[in-house]
């Protein structure tokens, strides 16, 4: 049945770790899903889109909000590094809609890339702020590197994750409202430049700092992995 040309995508459970090879022997792309989450909800209820238009709506934005995010960009006179995957905005390949002008006022200044490596670049010295989705792997990263995050959740545990960390760890903030440009820019000046922002790096250096010492002997994390292994060497 793989072999069918008519069939264009793979979409397996994570725990079907096999079906990667699977996927890429046929050279088929593969969405891996936890279909214990309510996010494979979405991505099923998705499949009639993906069968007629060749996308999924998810983690995608409209062109407008792209455009919005670039002049927010080009009007907050920040360095910036911005990953846009390709696939991101519906009905571009990648970047196309982006107009010279904001090129040229960005150039020097900020850098696109289709991907980057981002453990690596949270734990540059240079990185004042992580604008995420807050997946729970970037969420951690960027608290064990102690960069404040601006948190733009889409589906899943990113909104539970969002929330803990603009309202109860209160160690980044969350866009609330529609993707307009002066929503950004607030957003990103209130952690780059407002007493607010301050009182966040703080509060976000702590917690790194508690999140590292559960890895160190004695902590939590490290006892817990310990006594895992202890567990399974004792059969």
């Amino acid at each position: 049945m793989l072999e069918d040309p008519n069939i264009v995508y793979l979409i397996s459970d994570s725990i079907l770790h096999f079906t990667k090879a699977v996927a890429d022997s046929l050279n088929l792309p593969r969405r891996v899903l936890r279909t214990g989450g309510v996010s494979s909800c979405l991505a099923y209820a998705a499949i009639p889109l993906l069968q007629n238009k060749a996308y999924f709506p998810i983690q995608a934005i409209e062109i407008n909000e792209f455009l919005e995010i670039a002049w927010c960009l080009a009007n907050i006179n920040y360095p910036f590094l911005w990953v846009v995957r390709p696939g991101l905005i519906r009905g571009s390949e990648w970047i196309e809609w982006l107009p010279s002008e904001f090129l040229e006022i960005v150039n020097g200044r900020g850098h696109i890339a289709k991907w980057a490596p981002q453990q690596q670049v949270l734990a540059h010295p240079a990185v004042g702020a992580f604008w995420t989705h807050n997946g729970w792997n970037s969420t951690l990263e960027s608290i064990c590197e102690g960069i404040p995050m601006m948190c733009m959740p889409c589906f899943g545990d990113q909104m539970v994750n969002a929330r803990y960390v603009s309202h109860v760890w209160k160690v980044g903030v969350q866009l609330e409202n529609d993707l307009k440009r002066i929503n950004i820019e607030n957003a990103i000046r209130r952690l780059m430049e407002e007493e607010e922002g301050k009182q966040i790096k703080e509060r976000m250096l702590e917690l790194k700092e508690k999140a590292n010492s559960c890895l160190m002997p004695g902590g939590s994390s490290y006892e817990s992995l310990r006594s895992l292994t202890s567990y399974i060497s004792s059969f």
